[in-house]
């Protein structure tokens, strides 16, 4: 019979163990929560620019007269090309394989056609 802790017999933070998280966890833990309680998003933005394909696959970007990127997401593949005006937000917190800028959380966004 393996020998499995019950739940009321584990540490208060349900871990296995008794030990306690390194600081570098513990820092990571509080920026995430400090993301989360602001919806994980930053200030909004207006930004426009040209819908562009990404370097890596399936990624789009937005990309602003100053050259500033901001990664859009696969779902707008067929604005590629077309000049947008987009009001979102910076998606905080978040891991991309882009790394063609900070991912973009859209909440409208006009075509203004092709570029």
């Amino acid at each position: 019979m393996a020998d499995d802790a019950s739940s009321d017999d584990r540490p208060a933070d349900g871990s296995r163990s008794g030990r306690r998280p390194s600081t570098a966890a513990r820092l990571a833990a509080q920026r995430l929560a400090r993301d989360d309680s602001a919806g994980g998003l930053g200030p909004p933005l207006e930004l426009e620019g040209v819908v562009e394909e990404g370097v890596e696959a399936g990624a789009v970007v937005l990309r602003e007269a100053s050259g500033r990127t901001w990664l859009l997401g696969a779902s707008r593949r067929g604005l590629v090309g077309h000049r947008v005006r987009v009001v979102g937000a910076e998606r905080r917190g978040v891991l991309t394989t882009a790394q063609q800028g900070p991912p973009l959380a859209v909440r409208e966004l006009e075509d203004l056609g092709p570029a």
